[in-house]
């Protein structure tokens, strides 16, 4: 491994450098997400009386988790998103003359692009106020990671020119759509607990979805989506199939802005001699 690794090309030796770089700036952030969230929970634990804590370590499923704190983040679109890039890059250092190796790092980078303009658009909102450490971890994951991939689009632009087709594109929404249908299940698995919740609390100005933590995303609340909190079933339907079709033109529109800006053409053609 050694030797293949120092008879890398130029090329070879930045993408597995900025490679690495892109896993160790993801660690950071989880693991150090994970840290503050263990430390939010402990002033939280400190704060709670003797009496009610007695009482709710009574009840198993109730009990607080301490690995779900520290791993429910790996679900979110960033987080693969980020470790795909991570890993694409990697890849593509030892088989950068691969089909699969090339499209896997075309794919990474549209992907972790929507990670960046759905975060700044929808989610930053949310965290406008969180703490300095808080703060970095999430722009590690949602600004400086995709500024990466967006460079290393351009800069083997001209090793991907000649092998990405206006199909891949089209091919590049499968993701998406794994991954919805991925939180379609994990949301309406739980959903049966918002029901019973919302008959035993009072306040109706607590939102049970964020009490129980079930949306992946809070845009993505399947019940509520794209924040609405009306009662009409139709608008909730029609709202949830604007969300996949906007999802899946979006995947295609940027796959498509991709491939024009690094120059790749339409009806290139492509050679045939890959391995």
């Amino acid at each position: 491994m050694k030797e293949k690794i120092i008879n890398l090309n130029k090329k070879q030796k930045v993408s597995l450098v900025i490679g690495i770089i892109v896993l160790v700036v993801f660690l950071y952030s989880a693991i150090g997400d994970a840290i503050f969230r263990v430390n939010e929970f402990n002033k939280q634990l400190k704060l709670i009386d003797q009496n009610t804590l007695t009482e709710l370590l009574k009840y198993e499923q109730l009990r607080p988790t301490l690995l779900g704190f520290m791993w429910k983040k790996t679900l979110t679109f960033t987080y693969i998103t980020n470790l795909s890039l991570a890993v694409s890059l990697i890849i593509y250092s030892f088989y950068g003359d691969k089909l699969f190796s090339k499209l896997w790092l075309f794919y990474s980078s549209t992907w972790i692009t929507i990670t960046f303009i759905v975060f700044w658009s929808l989610i930053f909102a949310e965290l406008a106020k969180a703490e300095f450490w808080q703060l970095s971890f999430t722009i590690s994951t949602h600004a400086i990671n995709p500024i990466i991939g967006m460079i290393m689009l351009f800069y083997f632009k001209k090793d991907l020119s000649k092998y990405i087709k206006f199909k891949h594109c089209i091919h590049s929404v499968w993701f998406m759509i794994v991954y919805y249908i991925f939180a379609l299940v994990i949301f309406f698995s739980g959903y049966s607990a918002v029901s019973v919740l919302e008959s035993k609390i009072t306040d109706i100005n607590i939102n049970v979805y964020k009490v129980i933590d079930l949306p992946i995303y809070s845009f993505l609340n399947f019940a509520r989506p794209l924040f609405y909190s009306g009662n009409s079933i139709v608008l909730k339907i029609l709202l949830n199939v604007i969300i996949v079709i906007v999802g899946i033109l979006t995947v295609i529109g940027l796959s498509t802005m991709w491939m024009k800006l690094i120059g790749i053409r339409k009806n290139k053609k492509v050679r045939r001699d890959i391995k």
